[in-house]
């Protein structure tokens, strides 16, 4: 049976160098951001499909059946918020708002937009 006490290294260097941690913090950094960034994405399609409707927050949770996590789900609305794709409202829900300068451009040549 393998018991660390008996475990003897047949190097100099005991635990994980420097670089290893530094290049592990940096492998969870970047796995970090892909999983934010997929989570955005998923939270944008979602309020892209539901345009126009006010959506809770329970209801955006139900819609993407849990897989994203609350807070990031806080932190995601909060960025999409300053960057004026969507309106929140602190008790009523979140709308998504944003229009692409194409669509703005083809309102206003419509007369749809004063």
């Amino acid at each position: 049976m393998f018991k660390r006490e008996n475990y003897k290294p047949t190097h100099k260097n005991h635990g994980p160098s420097l670089v290893s941690q530094r290049r592990r913090s940096f492998l969870y950094l970047r796995f970090y951001e892909f999983v934010m960034k997929s989570a955005q994405i998923q939270v944008e399609k979602l309020l892209k499909d539901h345009e126009g409707d006010l959506l809770s927050k329970a209801q955006i949770d139900r819609l993407l059946g849990g897989r994203v996590n609350r807070s990031t789900l806080n932190r995601i609305l909060d960025y999409l918020e300053e960057s004026n794709k969507i309106i929140q409202h602190s008790t009523k829900g979140v709308m998504w708002v944003y229009a692409p300068k194409k669509e703005i451009d083809r309102m206003l040549k419509e007369g749809l937009v004063a």
